[in-house]
């Protein structure tokens, strides 16, 4: 199971297709772009669990997701895809 986090905090359970995301779901979820990938490694409920975002959302002027930011103890902008480490892309 994944979490999608959107700007206003609004959360979606998500499944990948197959096994694990494609770049194209990935971007799809997340509202295209570039995609970035963080490890969440300094919250002890969020071990093994990445984050994907667009990579060009602070030039593009995409907006802070404060709940995305708070679990990953990161600045994010936009939507953020949050998936355990089996289900992420390859």
């Amino acid at each position: 199971m994944a979490i999608k986090i959107e700007v206003g905090g609004a959360r979606t359970e998500v499944q990948p297709k197959k096994k694990r995301f494609s770049l194209e779901e990935v971007k799809e979820l997340i509202g295209g772009g570039f995609v970035t990938v963080t490890k969440i490694e300094e919250s002890p409920d969020w071990k093994h669990v990445f984050a994907y975002c667009d990579e060009d959302g602070i030039p593009v002027g995409l907006p802070l997701n404060e709940s995305a930011s708070q679990i990953a103890k990161k600045y994010l902008v936009g939507t953020v895809l949050f998936c355990a480490k089996r289900e992420r892309m390859l």
